[in-house]
């Protein structure tokens, strides 16, 4: 089983996708006068592949077939947007074929048991309903959801390890979170002036202080009113309960990561001084924190290559079918371009809107519980959200964190990962016959 990708062999794999197509030669160069041509010629080369008319056509016509009945696009322009779809399937496959990526089978009826679990269905059930929502066939049904796993892996290797969401991140947004809930803290400071003279001139000064102050920091056990009688020109300042909501932005962020009895490690300069903050209290339940989430579902329709194409023709005509009463979940399978919550029937579980951004989070935090919104654009193309469920869920701040790191990371993750798309396909070799 090989699911884990080393990204410097992802990195190889991509180079080698882009083969010159000048060396490659199919078939006789000219026919005698006279023959006959071959039956299945060549109709489009991606790299170093090349796709029969025969297999083409047949790609175009499936892809043709999860288009939202009530589209009109001139013929032109929607024949170009199916063979876009056929030629980042093969870009993928070709990607995943060079890595030697192989979803067993224990994974894949793992991610077919979650998905009806999640849906509320026997696996049987879900199978039946993916044949009448989209056609497929039992094993064509699972290969699909082979290939969303496949993505995700690939995803994770080739952008993954170059992602890093730091703690300070995590900081800011810990900081936002207090403000927003308006959560109090008892604050303590010892705050040293400034030197004399300019940043330069006075560095020596004030990273001499600042081991002063460590000092006396360590030899009286983190109380800052002892501490500050043993560094000349220090004062003391118990700033009583301070709302994070009210104070400076760089003052929160500093206050909001530290638990109880905890202390700064750099202190915060304004133009009063160093100040080194203590918090010695929180009020708010244990150190809790409140998040809003939401129960969703999407469909998303992709931009090609960041160009704004028919995709906006097509959300409004799946708009339209969902306004005239179809299944959420049925169109999400049969259109949605998030292919692995597309599988789900577009459900992508709890999120927060910390997750996303834009209109996208304004929807998710705003939109009537079992209400449709209309098509939202965002850079990753539009949406259609379905919120069926809210819930507040009151967390300790070392969990929120972890979670806000992870909402974090998937998100960079995901605009990455469209970035190398778009680079794939614009350095790919394409040939059209």
């Amino acid at each position: 089983m090989k699911t884990l990708l080393i990204p410097a062999l992802l990195a190889m794999s991509i180079t080698g996708l882009q083969a010159p197509a000048q060396n490659l030669k199919y078939g006789p160069a000219s026919a005698p006068k006279g023959a006959s041509q071959p039956i299945d010629e060549i109709g489009l080369v991606v790299n170093d592949e090349a796709i029969t008319r025969r297999q083409l056509t047949q790609e175009i016509e499936a892809a043709r077939r999860n288009l939202p009945k009530e589209l009109k696009l001139p013929a032109g322009e929607l024949e170009h947007q199916l063979l876009e779809h056929v030629i980042m399937n093969h870009l993928l496959a070709q990607i995943e074929k060079k890595v030697g990526l192989e979803i067993s089978e224990d994974e894949l009826n793992t991610a077919i048991a979650q998905i009806a679990g999640r849906n509320k269905v026997s696996e049987q059930k879900l199978y039946a309903q993916a044949q009448r929502d989209t056609g497929l066939s039992r094993d064509a049904f699972r290969e699909q959801v082979r290939k969303s796993l496949a993505q995700e892996h690939m995803k994770e290797g080739m952008v993954g390890a170059d992602i890093n969401i730091t703690e300070r991140q995590v900081d800011e947004y810990i900081a936002k979170l207090a403000r927003e809930q308006g959560s109090t803290i008892h604050v303590q400071d010892l705050l040293i002036p400034l030197p004399e003279g300019d940043a330069q001139s006075r560095a020596g000064e004030v990273d001499a202080k600042i081991r002063e102050v460590s000092q006396a920091l360590r030899d009286s056990g983190g109380n800052l009113q002892q501490a500050s009688a043993r560094v000349a020109g220090a004062r003391y300042n118990d700033l009583g309960d301070v709302n994070l909501g009210r104070i400076p932005p760089r003052f929160a962020r500093a206050l909001a990561k530290l638990g109880a009895g905890e202390i700064v490690e750099s202190p915060v300069v304004d133009d009063d001084g160093m100040h080194f903050l203590k918090v010695a209290s929180k009020h708010s339940a244990e150190g809790n924190y409140t998040l809003a989430e939401a129960d969703v579902s999407h469909i998303l329709l992709r931009n090609n290559d960041g160009r704004d194409d028919n995709s906006k023709a097509r959300i409004d005509a799946i708009y339209r079918e969902l306004q005239a009463g179809a299944d959420f979940a049925s169109l999400a399978r049969r259109y949605s371009e998030d292919a692995q919550s597309a599988a789900k029937g577009g459900d992508l579980g709890w999120v927060s809107a910390d997750q996303f951004g834009g209109e996208l989070a304004q929807a998710i935090e705003t939109q009537a519980v079992g209400s449709i919104s209309k098509p939202i654009k965002t850079p990753y193309g539009y949406h259609i959200l379905l919120v069926r469920e809210r819930r507040q869920s009151d967390k300790s701040e070392a969990v929120v964190r972890e979670q806000i790191k992870r909402n974090l990371y998937a998100k960079a993750l995901d605009e990455a990962w469209q970035q190398r798309l778009q680079s794939l396909r614009r350095e790919a070799y394409i040939d059209i016959r």
